[in-house]
């Protein structure tokens, strides 16, 4: 129990033990307490958890940046590295250099796991008793843009985000069992943004209008 502003707030049991670290620091950090309500962490750590499916993703310093962006967010339970997608640790179980330089200590803290088919990982989250919302970050002839995407009103706090190749993004066989596909526009002469990039916009959006409803 804690006692915020002369009131005590009993705390029940997270639904998920990774957000219990995330949640010790909150409470340590006066910055992040100054910040942002005690309510509005008990919302997000209560209550919303995403998923990351990284889809033949080629650049190890891609997925390292991805990672230190997952352990920023705070949100996010585990990180699926579907096909070539390199992972942190090397065949003997030592980690990569190249890894950690983009991750910087992020690859020790966030939860892993190599799978060969996204195809065959999507539809058993569809099988668990919690509902997923699966989301695409792609480009698309029925892509939204993400910003237009109903946080609050999709169905579940619990999200799912898959990402592509750098270069041929999403293949249609995934692209089809998704509940939306979100792109973001871009204004520039260039189609598309580095991943990890894309990763934070959507990410931080989603975690944060989440928050707002």
């Amino acid at each position: 129990m804690y006692c915020v502003k002369g009131r005590a707030v009993r705390f029940v049991k997270l639904k998920y033990p990774v957000q219990m670290g995330y949640f010790n620091f909150y409470m340590q950090h006066e910055n992040a307490r100054d910040r942002y309500s005690i309510a509005e962490k008990i919302k997000i750590l209560f209550n919303q958890c995403m998923i990351l499916i990284l889809h033949n993703i080629r650049s190890i310093y891609n997925v390292g940046s991805i990672f230190r962006t997952a352990d920023a967010l705070g949100i996010v339970e585990k990180i699926y590295l579907c096909g070539i997608t390199p992972a942190p640790l090397d065949e003997i179980g030592k980690y990569k250099s190249a890894f950690i330089k983009t991750a910087l200590g992020a690859e020790k803290i966030i939860q892993w796991e190599k799978k060969k088919s996204a195809v065959s990982l999507i539809k058993k989250l569809r099988n668990e008793k919690r509902k997923w919302n699966i989301i695409a970050v792609e480009q698309a002839k029925n892509s939204i843009p993400y910003y237009t995407l109903n946080v609050k009103n999709s169905g579940s706090d619990n999200f799912v985000l898959i990402f592509g190749e750098e270069t041929k993004g999403i293949p249609k066989t995934i692209l089809k069992i998704t509940d939306k596909i979100i792109e973001i526009p871009m204004a520039g002469k260039k189609e598309s943004l580095n991943v990890s990039t894309a990763f934070a916009i959507v990410s931080f959006f989603i975690k944060y209008n989440y928050i707002k409803h």
